[in-house]
């Protein structure tokens, strides 16, 4: 019985001693609080109860303390020198502590050991140099949010002046801002427009002329000689153009467009110009508002064709007097190879409702050649 007792008591003291041992080496005081009420009030507690409640004989409560002291000063004892050995071979050469440092739980020295590591990494690192470069990055991340708070700015600014800005509405429901390349440009596209009215004027009273003194020309030779003339006068006197400006006249054919006369500047176009089809593109959607339509506005209204990439836009004319079933027989286009360079001139033409200039001087012409009569036998289905 005795001998168990002592036992016990004996594993008792190392298990605690062990504790004790490892509550020391965290360089923390409050393992200081925690052992001491350990061994001055829980364990002697427990042990007068355990004594109590056992009946143990008196003779062997000296000795079971005893051997329980002993055991737990001892492992603690060989813990602490255990840890420390092992800290001491594992540790860098920079970090000096005491046993004084670890019974009182003084972590000075961890303290100096942390800073001067964080020295030696931030010197291989180079670390002012990084924090550096990113100061920089910081400052240039911030310029460019900066900088986009700022476009998205602008962009807003400039949406509201073009809303609050002139426009000029273009057929098919198109809005196109005034600027002012476009307004510089209105005293010359308005001298060139009347120069251009006076001379397609005079051109119809030559064909008067020329029908009543010279009979040798058919009315279709006529018919030819007036619109050829007429293409030259737009592609000289409006375009200014020798040959980035084609002008045509296309007549209804079966179900199909085809040339009738096309000229480049003052010459004629010989080329034959691809047929296209009469219920569907420019020309038939230019019928169905009896407007003149420019592509670049309308795109979804072209229809693709071979020459798309050399004739970058186009403006398609259509007149109210020459239509047959609903439908024009008659149609005028003008292509040019650059955009950029007449893309006022086309607007300015389109909100002055070009077609009815022509189609007036037209009329006249009818008037001297019945144009539908001289077309029919070579448009059959008008």
């Amino acid at each position: 019985m005795l001998n168990s007792i002592l036992f016990a008591f004996f594993v008792l003291g190392i298990f605690i001693g062990t504790g004790t041992g490892f509550l020391i080496f965290q360089f923390d005081k409050s393992w200081k609080k925690i052992t001491t009420f350990g061994i001055d009030g829980g364990i002697v507690a427990s042990f007068f109860a355990v004594y109590n409640i056992f009946n143990f004989p008196p003779e062997s409560r000296i000795a079971s303390f005893s051997i329980f002291l002993i055991m737990l000063l001892s492992s603690t004892i060989a813990i602490v020198m255990v840890l420390a050995s092992n800290l001491k071979k594992n540790s860098a050469p920079v970090l000096r502590f005491s046993l004084t440092d670890i019974l009182i739980g003084s972590n000075k020295s961890l303290e100096q050991y942390y800073d001067l590591k964080k020295k030696m990494i931030e010197t291989e690192l180079n670390l002012p140099i990084l924090e550096q470069k990113k100061k920089e990055i910081d400052y240039k991340e911030s310029e460019i949010i900066k900088k986009e708070k700022q476009l998205l700015e602008d962009k807003r600014k400039a949406d509201v002046t073009i809303k609050k800005a002139i426009h000029i509405h273009l057929p098919v429901n198109s809005l196109l801002p005034i600027d002012a390349r476009f307004i510089d440009n209105i005293p010359k596209y308005v001298n060139d427009y009347i120069f251009f009215s006076k001379i397609i004027s005079a051109t119809v009273q030559q064909y008067e002329e020329l029908r009543r003194k010279e009979k040798t020309y058919s009315q279709l030779d006529l018919l030819y000689g007036y619109f050829f003339q007429l293409c030259t006068s737009i592609a000289c006197h409006l375009f200014n153009s020798n040959n980035d400006v084609r002008v045509h006249v296309r007549y209804l054919k079966a179900n199909n467009y085809e040339k009738l006369v096309s000229s480049i500047g003052s010459v004629e176009y010989s080329k034959t110009l691809t047929p296209i089809c009469s219920t569907s593109g420019m020309i038939y959607t230019a019928g169905k508002q009896k407007r003149s339509l420019i592509k670049s506005l309308n795109p979804t209204c072209h229809d693709k064709a071979d020459n798309d990439h050399v004739w970058e836009d186009y403006m398609t004319l259509v007149f109210d007097n020459f239509y047959d079933r609903d439908i024009p027989f008659l149609s005028m286009g003008i292509s040019v190879k650059s955009q950029s360079n007449y893309r006022e001139l086309f607007a300015f033409l389109n909100y002055c409702k070009f077609e009815q200039l022509v189609q007036d001087e037209i009329n006249k012409f009818d008037n001297i050649i019945n144009i539908k009569e001289t077309l029919y036998p070579v448009a059959v289905a008008v």
